[in-house]
């Protein structure tokens, strides 16, 4: 939890920062427990891939 805390208040840093390029912070609120707001909105995802070869060489298939 420490991590993503840390992670999360970073980015609020970093978001802050550049403040003149937009009108208001959105998400998390700035009164909101981030605790809370990390479990309720974290979510884990996984992106399959490949590295097969794709082409027309000796490599790859035709």
């Amino acid at each position: 939890m420490e991590l993503c805390r840390t992670g999360l208040k970073m980015a609020l840093d970093l978001g802050n920062g550049l403040s003149a390029w937009r009108k208001k912070q959105i998400t998390p609120f700035p009164s909101i427990n981030l605790n809370e707001y990390i479990i309720n909105s974290a979510c884990s995802v996984s992106q399959p891939v490949g590295t097969c070869k794709m082409g027309v060489d000796d490599m790859g298939r035709r």
